[in-house]
């Protein structure tokens, strides 16, 4: 059984970076960091707010597993 997710998350800026950046937690308790590629505070918030809804319908795997493939490379 999965550890109890602590945190909704939380929408950050790194030293150095323009991007908001997210912090949260999957399904099995792991943190999960990553860029929302985003100047708006908003789009961030946003962002975070799919990728909770993602975790809790049990997609975010999916998602960030797509994130790795590799693009049109001809």
């Amino acid at each position: 059984m999965a550890r109890p997710i602590k945190t909704n998350g939380a929408v950050y800026k790194q030293a150095k970076s323009q991007y908001w950046w997210v912090m949260y937690r999957d399904r099995e308790g792991r943190r999960v960091r990553e860029s929302t590629r985003s100047t708006d505070r908003e789009a961030a918030e946003r962002f975070l707010r799919d990728r909770l809804d993602a975790r809790h319908s049990g997609q975010l795997e999916v998602i960030l597993s797509g994130r790795k493939l590799p693009f049109n490379v001809a």
